[in-house]
């Protein structure tokens, strides 16, 4: 399986050579005059020991025949760091010193050496980077800066540009509850790069794309959700994102816009989870500019950072809790954690082989009620990766598939829209299934939606609600380091450099191809070295890793930790039992969301030992003390321990921040084990706004492939038409209503949650491709109904946005030719006859694959069948007609001819009809329709012929012609 930022062979070649190239490099280089200085060069107050304060010169020390009188000289201006001086100086021992230029952005030591002439001491020379054309000491911590300063911008002091005032949200006398829901649209343009999958790599050309391939349209639409319970004296924030993960750079961004509006200090009181869907957009991770590292890391995944894409993550975030705020009402909130709910794997399953068996199986669902006890909202969380697609459609990806079939439940049981979240909880152990039964692309989404369902719909509504609920939340900051971690001097070390420690982390580690399936085998501490982040960024300190984030909840008896990233199973337990040690909170009363707050990318076990979980469902056959030292470990090695960006120390480290979290939502005296660094934030690049292309007003609009004047169900139809440049269209794609005619007049088609039938829902494809002859943008829907879909004329309405000439942003609305929709005559009979018996199947069309077919002006062309026939039958086997409720016996006529006449005619109690499970295509328990009529024994040796005609219960038929000669 293609795993999240798992690179390709070849970048993974092309990353190795440019290593071995550096690897190669002299380090002390004689510059050019355009590099940097000479020992010769530099001015003799250059070449002195700026270690400390106490080693600056006096005026009459640095007095010589060949330089001026100290009291010509310039006075050194004071400084604690690099921002009072002047761009071509640095700050060195309290004072602004003119600073080196970097001899080569390519060789990271050459301001060390520079730096090292000038007598500075060891401690500044291990941060000597080269920031532009100038040498500088990188800040590592906050401590390095001015007060009133954050050290970011991968080792730049720059001003803190908020308060921390600690007032929360609400803060007024406790009421009841009030909730408010927002549902919004994520705002990215078709073409930004999906985020997930390094086999994405590759520049095509795209205008929002760089290291990744660009997105090409979307399965539906991507919503950014937000619930916000407010009890009175708290309002708590929960957003859920379709995205990868979000970053503690997003946190305090918009928490800082929150903080704008509402005057309050939201830092403790939100929660920002992504899915982890690999096929949301990307390049909103603040990655170090490919000039700044020594191989793209975009390439990994996410694509390299764009100020633009960011920007639009915050504002989705944003508008959607404002949405929220806007909404509160009287409501009601329950939870209940349903324990041993997928023991089965049906729903998802533990996909790291190299340790024993470990799933909990535990769903966590908190509801949200209106004051009448009638489902606003639905949170639910458990561990599920989102690895089903990795096309270039933006998709909600398995976690998707839920939330929409639950949409699709409540709507028909309360008739009322009522919006799910899926809230990841330790997925990074956690494949998706819903392939039990042999389906495939889209058909799994659908799959795996309503075996959730069908399993825990009467957990869902038995969910208690109540207007009198408890809300606390705190979020603790500290920071990542080789030291903070624990580590011991030369206990981790770099793979090009066995002397270097990873101080900033390691990648590509050793240990991810230690993977076996023995667990008493592991690989030792001093066999596990990495490619270091120091190197890769050319010494540069990582801002994104060297701080990170966790926020601690409690929800009205219910404990929640947040984890800043790719949580394995073990890992989560092991919050749950210390935090049960150390507070006495209850693990079967407490929850652990990963993907949320910050992503560290993935996060194992140091070395999990102790008793059994006392979760019913637990799929551990015995506790980790029964197991080898180190059978649940880091050491144990796969893909995921390869991508623990901080090592085998990590977990631990976790768990320890975890425990004082939860502390401080106690409210009992905590001593930190290091001091509290300030939220993440970086400086704005200024980008400007990406091109938008004008759409001449005469064409806007213009469907340029109608759809057919008929169609029958189960079949497909694409239109498309000429809309305007995809970042005139943002959010995502122009929508697209599905409208039906009644009486003449065309009105909306409404869709089973009760939202208008659209291409926001998964019941439309929609992608987008430029015309070679004009340039124009033209989007193109793929379309397909089922069997059961009400027949009539139909049309699309087309709404979207364009650019004109004049640089305006203008909406548009066309729609296409009517077409009717009608009766299938496609359902297949096969059949065999006897000279007293013939006996047979009834199917409708079998459901082909999805596939992806680039053509030359349209990438993203797509074949096959994407919608679900039923939930039983594999993608490429025939659905049965079921009986007896879509037919029966009467439904049913064969005619038995000899010489062009009807000597036999059967109906009725003749036929026997049935439909039950058989295995079939390799796949058990897969429903078959068979029938089966006698009749007297044929005259041998004359041909006759068998005529099968049948109509379902929608009006669909099908039609056999058998010859036979007894």
């Amino acid at each position: 399986m293609t795993r999240y930022f798992e690179p390709t062979p070849a970048l993974a070649i092309i990353a190795l050579a440019m290593i071995a190239s550096a690897c190669g490099r002299d380090d002390n280089p004689t510059p050019r005059p355009d590099q940097g200085h000479s020992a010769e060069d530099m001015s003799p107050e250059a070449k002195m020991d700026m270690s400390s304060p106490d080693m600056l010169p006096e005026a009459e020390d640095m007095a010589s025949p060949d330089m001026p009188s100290a009291d010509m000289m310039p006075p050194l201006q004071p400084c604690q760091d690099d921002s009072a001086c002047a761009a071509e100086e640095v700050c060195l021992a309290g004072a602004c010193q003119v600073a080196p230029t970097c001899s080569s952005v390519k060789k990271p030591r050459g301001c060390r050496t520079a730096f090292e002439e000038m007598g500075v001491s060891e401690e500044l020379l291990e941060r000597a980077i080269c920031d532009g054309e100038t040498c500088r000491i990188a800040c590592v911590r906050d401590t390095h800066c001015d007060a009133g300063e954050a050290c970011s911008d991968n080792g730049l002091c720059v001003p803190f540009g908020s308060e921390l005032t600690g007032e929360h949200p609400g803060a007024g006398e406790k009421t009841d509850l009030r909730a408010g829901i927002g549902n919004t649209l994520l705002q990215f343009p078709i073409g930004m790069p999906l985020g997930g999958y390094g086999s994405r790599a590759g520049n095509d050309g795209g205008r929002y794309s760089n290291a990744l391939t660009s997105s090409r349209g979307q399965m539906h639409g991507l919503y950014s959700r937000a619930v916000v319970l407010d009890n009175g004296a708290r309002q708590i924030a929960m957003l859920r994102m379709p995205i990868i993960f979000p970053t503690s750079a997003l946190h305090e961004a918009v928490a800082r816009r929150l903080q704008e509006k509402t005057g309050a200090d939201w830092r403790d009181s939100l929660v920002i989870s992504g899915t982890h869907t690999h096929s949301g957009p990307g390049r909103y991770l603040h990655l170090p500019p490919p000039d700044e590292t020594l191989f793209p890391l975009g390439s990994f995944g996410t694509d390299n950072f764009d100020e633009r894409a960011f920007d639009w993550m915050v504002d989705s975030a944003v508008e959607s809790i404002e949405a929220a705020l806007d909404d509160l009402s009287d409501a009601r909130f329950g939870w209940e954690i349903v324990e041993a709910f997928d023991n089965d794997d049906a729903i998802a399953s533990d996909r790291w082989s190299a340790t024993p068996p470990f799933d909990d199986n535990r769903l966590l669902l908190m509801r949200i009620d209106d004051a009448d006890g009638a489902p606003r909202a639905l949170m639910f969380s458990f561990g599920m990766h989102g690895t089903f697609s990795g096309s270039d459609y933006a998709t909600g990806d398995a976690m998707g598939g839920i939330e929409r079939a639950l949409e699709k439940k409540f709507g028909a049981e309360y008739d009322r829209f009522v919006p799910t979240m899926f809230f990841n909880q330790n997925g990074g152990t956690m494949a998706p299934r819903g392939d039990r039964q042999g389906h495939h692309e889209n058909h799994k989404f659908e799959h795996i939606g309503e075996r959730f369902v069908e399993r825990m719909w009467e957990n869902i509504e038995d969910v208690q609600t109540d207007r009198d609920v408890e809300l606390q939340g705190v979020t603790l900051r500290f920071p990542l380091g080789y030291q903070e971690l624990g580590y011991a001097a030369d206990e981790w070390v770099d793979a090009r450099d066995r002397e270097q420690e990873l101080s900033y982390g390691g990648l590509q580690c050793a240990v991810a191809n230690a993977e076996d399936d023995d667990f008493t085998t592991s690989l030792s501490p001093d066999e596990n070295v990495c490619l270091g982040i120091r190197g890769i960024l050319y010494n540069r300190p990582p801002t994104l890793f060297l701080r990170s984030q966790m926020t601690a909840l409690s929800f009205d008896g219910l404990t929640m930790i947040t984890l800043p990233g790719e949580a394995s199973m073990e890992l989560g337990w092991q919050v749950l039992r210390d935090i049960q040690g150390a507070h006495g909170i209850d693990p079967l009363d407490s929850w652990v969301f990963g993907y949320a707050q910050d992503h560290q990318f993935y996060l194992t076990p140091t070395n999990l030992r102790g008793p059994l979980p006392p979760f019913p469902g637990i799929s551990t056959p015995m506790a980790p003390d029964d197991y080898p030292d180190f059978a649940f470990s880091y050491y144990q090695g796969g893909y995921e321990a390869g991508f623990t960006i901080w090592g085998a120390r990590m977990g631990d480290y976790l768990v320890q921040r975890a425990i004082e979290a939860t502390g401080l939502l106690l409210g009992k005296p905590v001593e930190l084990a290091n001091p509290s660094p300030l939220p993440t934030q970086y400086s704005s690049l200024g980008t400007p706004a990406f091109p938008i292309d004008a759409t001449p007003e005469e064409r806007i609009g213009e469907v340029t492939t109608q759809p057919p004047s008929s169609i029958a169900r189960l079949d497909q139809l694409e239109f498309a038409w000429i809309g305007g440049d995809p970042g005139a269209e943002m959010p995502q794609a122009p929508r697209v209503v599905l409208e039906r005619e009644d009486g003449g007049i065309f009105a909306p088609v409404i869709h089973v949650n009760t939202r208008e039938y659209d291409n926001r829902e998964p019941l439309m494809i929609t992608r987008l491709r430029q015309r070679p002859d004009d340039d124009l943008w033209e989007w193109v829907v793929y379309w397909e109904e089922l069997e059961d879909f009400p027949t009539g004329t139909y049309r699309f309405k087309l709404e979207g946005h364009y650019q004109s000439a004049s640089g305006e942003r203008l909406p548009y609305t066309s729609q296409t030719d009517t077409f009717e929709l009608t009766t299938s005559d496609a359902i297949e009979v096969d059949a065999e006859a006897s000279a007293t018996a013939l006996r047979g199947t009834f199917g409708y069309p079998a459901a082909a694959r999805l596939e992806v077919t680039p053509e030359p002006n349209d990438r993203a062309k797509v074949v096959g069948t994407y919608r679900l026939r039923h939930a039983d039958v594999p993608t490429g086997v025939r659905d049965p007609v079921f009986v007896p409720s879509e037919l029966s016996d009467q439904d049913v006529t064969i005619e038995i001819k000899r010489g062009g006449q009807v000597i036999t005619t059967l109906t009725g109690a003749q036929i026997t009809l049935s439909t039950a499970p058989e295995s079939v295509a390799g796949r058990s328990n897969v429903p078959v329709t068979r029938f089966e009529a006698t009749f007297d024994e044929l005259e041998s040796g004359e041909p006759h012929t068998f005529e099968i005609t049948l109509t379902d219960v929608h009006g669909n038929t099908g039609t056999k012609l058998i010859d036979f000669t007894p």
